[in-house]
């Protein structure tokens, strides 16, 4: 009986890292994973509402200051591009960080990258820039 639950454990863990892409693969937590696979899903689908659904208020998009969501949709509508390079962050592999963040991609320098955090129990986007 203990085998075959661990074999069922072993199955559903399987088929939520291919559900979720590469996101399981450096110690992502579950929950995170299936955050990041409906921002990637809004992304790809230009879905605004649900995709600010999975923002922080005081989301950070821009170096210059700007810490809002709803300023960081207003400009994602005018330019589109910013909506590609969301859904192909979180699409590649992420990484769970010591300081409790995951960052979509795992390595990425200066280039877009898209930072998760949980706070009351649920995992949030709270950043997405690019730069330094």
């Amino acid at each position: 009986m203990r085998r075959l639950v661990a074999q069922c454990v072993h199955a559903s863990t399987l088929a939520a890292a291919s559900a979720f892409g590469q996101a399981l693969a450096e110690g992502v937590p579950a929950e995170a994973a299936k955050v990041i696979e409906q921002v990637r899903q809004a992304a790809n689908s230009k879905n605004y509402p649900e995709l600010r659904k999975w923002m922080v208020s005081e989301f950070i998009w821009s170096f210059g200051g700007d810490a809002s969501a709803d300023q960081a949709m207003a400009r994602w509508k005018q330019e589109p591009a910013y909506l590609r390079n969301l859904a192909r962050v979180t699409y590649l592999k992420c990484a769970y960080r010591k300081d409790g963040y995951v960052q979509c991609p795992a390595r990425t320098g200066t280039a877009f990258r898209a930072g998760f955090k949980q706070a009351g129990g649920t995992w949030r986007m709270e950043y997405f820039v690019e730069g330094d």
